[in-house]
């Protein structure tokens, strides 16, 4: 195990040297584009970074002396598998993805400088309009962009009121990504998302094979790391080093 640990973690330091020493190229790209183009970049950077960091995190804490499988399967593993589901999505989608990303994360958030405004400004944050004003702007944005979005987008967006979302379960569906080493990305994402309340649920559990999933879990994070990898270099037009 220790082996597979320390040559995906040579993998992953390989990538993170190659993202930085192109970082002012990289920036360059971002902003040389407008509108959703550059937030594609943007994003496409933001959630390659998240692949990185939390399989980097996921490996060093394997690498323990006692690993904490726990942690792992529920603050590592999640967040990972988001960041890669989101960024394979706009590989599919291009620019119309992040778009409907923008409209998701305006829906979660497109209130909260009204609703906590008083609170956030003990936390030093001030705002440049007026609750309602920055509300109707916010509101206007997300039906603006939603409009804009394709069919195939559109629809699997599920809607409350002022809030338009795009579920995990409505993302993997676009992905649609393939089943390799007889496991899904949806079971491995549905795992890691009810793990800790296995207890729970199945009374009927008769065991957890912390090796069996040590050893899977390695080759897939050396699966989804070389993945993102790629469709990051390609996003970037960056030539990784032979």
């Amino acid at each position: 195990m220790r082996d597979k640990a320390n040559q995906v973690l040579k993998l992953i330091s390989e990538l993170v040297v190659l993202k930085e020493l192109n970082s002012e190229f990289i920036q360059k790209s971002i902003d040389s584009k407008q509108n959703m183009e550059c937030k594609r970049l943007a994003f496409s950077r933001s959630l390659y970074d998240g692949v990185l960091r939390s399989s980097s995190h996921t490996v060093n804490a394997l690498l323990q002396d006692e690993p904490d499988l726990y942690s792992i399967k529920r603050y590592y593993l999640k967040p990972m598998l988001e960041d890669y589901i989101n960024l394979y999505n706009i590989e599919k989608f291009g620019k119309e993805y992040a778009r409907a990303m923008q409209v998701h994360f305006m829906s979660e958030d497109y209130d909260i400088d009204s609703k906590y405004r008083e609170d956030y400004a003990q936390l030093g944050v001030s705002f440049n309009k007026e609750k309602e004003d920055s509300k109707t702007h916010v509101l206007k944005k997300i039906g603006d962009h939603f409009k804009k979005l394709p069919s195939e987008l559109k629809g699997q967006f599920k809607e409350s009121g002022d809030r338009k979302i795009l579920p995990v379960s409505s993302r993997l569906y676009l992905a649609n990504l393939p089943k390799t080493n007889k496991l899904s990305v949806k079971a491995f994402y549905d795992y890691a998302n009810v793990h800790h309340h296995f207890d729970l649920r199945f009374d009927w559990l008769a065991e957890e094979d912390d090796s069996k999933f040590t050893a899977t879990l390695l080759v897939k994070l050396e699966e989804y790391v070389k993945k993102s990898a790629q469709i990051f270099h390609g996003i970037f037009n960056i030539k990784p080093e032979k």
